[in-house]
């Protein structure tokens, strides 16, 4: 399914695509993209992206309360970029 179609927007208009490391007790084992409407996305700074899960971030907006997600958590081998990240052969 299309990302526009799942965050609502229409086809065609910019949204936020965050991509990043997580950690899990100090080590590095999650690359986790995130899809946003641009407008939610433009409020969030690196510093609480590195620190923070986007339903944390998105829970502590004024005015916002998150009323639905999808998440689709699935596995495969990383690209040359991500196990580099995550420093894996």
């Amino acid at each position: 399914m299309p990302v526009a179609r799942r965050l609502g927007i229409p086809v065609g208009n910019a949204g936020t695509r965050v991509r990043r490391l997580r950690a899990n007790n100090g080590a590095l084992n999650t690359w986790v993209i995130d899809y946003l409407p641009l407008d939610l996305g433009r409020q969030f700074d690196l510093v609480a992206l590195r620190t923070n899960s986007v339903i944390q971030l998105i829970d502590q907006l004024p005015g916002f309360k998150l009323e639905r997600g999808h998440q689709l958590i699935s596995a495969r081998p990383a690209s040359r970029a991500v196990a580099a990240k995550l420093r894996v052969p």
